[in-house]
């Protein structure tokens, strides 16, 4: 259990540090408010939290409808609704204001926004850590995506994917197993152009995992278990052309079984990213 409350640790720690980046860099560019103190302490403390849960819950009703959104053409602008909009609330705005400025959905395509639509490719380095032990090895998966590049700089992506956690060994003075693990992946990302065609991404969302037990030691012995946990990470990218993105990203995943599963993992990947977006 230690692992998965040192996953929620750096989960709130991520937020919080995301709330005080963004809440400082938007206030002059965004809108003209003086927020009291005691705004400031509502917003970070009551409006925010609300604002993400929003964005998650939209990112889920989203992707369940998105058959039918595609049939009828207007999926990015369901998802700007959704999910997009509730992160700017939530991230994109300067603390304790009540407004934001380059509110997504009022915005037209073109003047204000791009909408572009990509396929990533991502691959590198897993460590597993867990009550036994920890171990290493390689991992890759693949994602399709939606991003909203606004004039103020923000950056919003909605990506829907597949990836291997990995085949990890790991092993204690008394128990060895290996783990082969697969995770598929709901996931907002939200940043800044930081610097001339590089751009800064936080990223959270839900995964679903299957993990595939195989101990060999005490004893041989089989098993498999599932569930559905939350992710964290951020990440850069850097636009090699206005068609293709290379990056780094980091992920944090929490993979915990139900009881008597002896399942507690955390997942961390450490990945070299290629994006062409259509």
């Amino acid at each position: 259990m230690q692992s998965k409350a040192a996953l929620s640790h750096s989960v709130r720690i991520g937020l919080a540090t995301c709330l005080l980046a963004t809440a400082g860099v938007t206030h002059a560019e965004q809108i003209e408010e003086d927020p009291s103190v005691g705004a400031m302490i509502a917003d970070a403390v009551l409006v925010r939290p609300v604002y993400f849960l929003l964005s998650q819950a939209g990112a889920v009703l989203y992707t369940a409808t998105l058959p039918f959104t595609l049939m009828s053409g207007d999926s990015d602008d369901v998802a700007e609704s959704l999910v997009v909009t509730p992160l700017q609330y939530g991230f994109v705005r300067c603390l304790g204001c009540g407004k934001v400025g380059n509110r997504i959905d009022e915005l037209d395509e073109g003047d204000g926004k791009t909408t572009s639509h990509y396929v990533q490719l991502s691959g590198g380095y897993t460590s597993v850590s867990n009550d036994v032990g920890s171990g290493t090895g390689f991992s890759g998966g693949v994602h399709i995506g939606t991003r909203w590049s606004l004039t103020d700089r923000s950056r919003f992506d909605l990506m829907l994917g597949a990836r291997s956690l990995g085949e990890i060994e790991t092993s204690a003075s008394s128990q060895t197993f290996t783990d082969t693990m697969v995770s598929y992946q709901l996931i907002s990302r939200f940043g800044r152009e930081i610097a001339r065609d590089t751009d800064l991404m936080f990223k959270i969302g839900l995964h679903n995992w299957a993990l595939d037990r195989e101990q060999t030691a005490p004893s041989a012995a089989t098993g498999s278990t599932s569930g559905t946990d939350l992710l964290l990470g951020l990440g850069a990218d850097y636009h090699l052309s206005p068609s293709f993105r290379a990056g780094l990203d980091f992920t944090a995943y929490s993979l915990s079984g139900e009881e008597g599963t002896n399942v507690d993992n955390t997942v961390r990947t450490f990945d070299l990213t290629a994006t062409y977006t259509f």
